[in-house]
């Protein structure tokens, strides 16, 4: 566990009645995708009491270099997004 503050909006969502978490590439770039996976790891979130989402599809710019920022649906992409989040 890297830090306590990353247990409080955690906690703060389930007193709140909220067990939904909407994960994408494009939040922060994965990293919110990183914390909330270091919550499940370490056994800190009870992955039973929660419900995950996740979404792909979002390309930015320059991925591939040279790319305006656009939707990728592609079987390959999608592949590729999904691996590289575990």
């Amino acid at each position: 566990m890297r830090c306590v503050s990353e247990l409080l909006w955690y906690w703060a969502a389930l007193e709140a009645g909220i067990n939904l978490f909407d994960h994408a590439g494009m939040y922060s770039r994965g990293k919110s995708a990183i914390v909330f996976g270091t919550l499940l790891k370490g056994r800190v979130v009870r992955r039973e009491k929660v419900v995950l989402q996740a979404r792909s599809g979002i390309r930015f710019e320059d991925d591939p270099p040279g790319a305006p920022q656009h939707y990728d649906f592609s079987y390959e992409h999608i592949i590729r997004s999904v691996e590289g989040s575990s």
